[in-house]
């Protein structure tokens, strides 16, 4: 049996080692400042990123790939003799148009391939999105069908959980993800929003006072949906942006409150960084079954 290959995109914050690993193809999103354009994790580093949105008078934007840019990853995977199938995983549909593009080259490829490529809609983001690629590479590496690991993937959607806690609301209210009268609010008596992604789209959870509480809330949250330490077992993925201590900390919270199996260390990269500002905490779990 050949091997089932596996794509996704830069959102998914997916470890290098992780993709090296399991030789995912990464299709990149990118990061556009005025006249310049720059493929997310190709072309621009976190810390490259961040001196020039300070420097920016207007903020960044980001696009998606193109179905052209989705055509050339899965040609070049159809084409090695090696591959049976191909399972690309991508962020939600309801916060990007990534999605789109892939099932519409998939489409179009297929039409003359007997090779499988199945697109999912993680309904997910950030490493929500990565530990369905991950879990469903592992999946196959164990020996389960094309349509076994895409029955394990769908079945994690609604399972996987993935939370952030921003520094401000302003650059979600400017890039126009989140409403103003939301931002106003959050901005006011240090109170720090948490977001999570539900039903596919980002939305405000709870606010807390101070961002220490809210590093606290979001481990307790964690461990309140899992059991505790003597709950479900659950791999973890905590991230950041120019937050590097407190995601250390956030981690320790984490293992006081949930029972962790394993754990992942993921940025959160320029495309979302556009979008969340820097200081931004990353907080994923899956419960694992039995």
């Amino acid at each position: 049996m050949g091997r089932i290959a596996f794509v996704t995109d830069s959102t998914a914050g997916l470890p290098v080692d992780q993709a090296e690993k399991y030789g995912v193809t990464v299709v990149p999103l990118q990061v556009i400042f005025g006249t310049e354009t720059f493929r997310d994790g190709i072309d621009l580093t976190e810390d490259q990123f961040f001196e020039r949105l300070k420097a920016a008078k207007k903020l960044p934007t980001t696009s998606q790939p193109t179905t052209g840019d989705f055509e050339e990853a899965y040609r070049k995977l159809l084409d090695d003799p090696n591959v049976d199938s191909i399972i690309s995983v991508h962020i939600s549909s309801g916060l990007s148009g990534t999605y789109g593009a892939a099932a519409a080259a998939a489409e179009r490829l297929t039409e003359n391939n007997s090779k499988k490529i199945t697109v999912v809609d993680s309904l997910s983001g950030y490493m929500g999105e990565g530990l369905m690629v991950i879990n469903g590479a592992r999946a196959a590496g164990q020996g389960k069908s094309h349509d076994e690991v895409v029955k394990l993937i769908e079945g994690m959607v609604p399972k996987v959980r993935v939370l952030l806690l921003v520094d401000t609301l302003e650059y979600l209210q400017r890039g126009g993800r989140i409403g103003g009268a939301q931002a106003l609010i959050g901005g006011l008596l240090n109170v720090k929003p948490i977001l999570h992604v539900h039903g596919g789209r980002l939305e405000p959870l709870e606010r807390v006072r101070t961002r220490r509480k809210a590093m606290e809330r979001l481990a307790e949250l964690g461990g309140e949906a899992t059991g505790g330490q003597k709950g479900a077992p659950c791999q973890v993925v905590v991230g950041h942006a120019q937050a590097a201590e407190d995601a250390q900390e956030l981690s320790r919270l984490v293992h006081e409150k949930m029972n962790v199996v394993e754990e992942f260390s993921s940025p959160l990269g320029p495309v979302i960084s556009t979008h969340t500002g820097p200081g931004v905490l990353g907080f994923v779990y899956y419960p694992l079954e039995g």
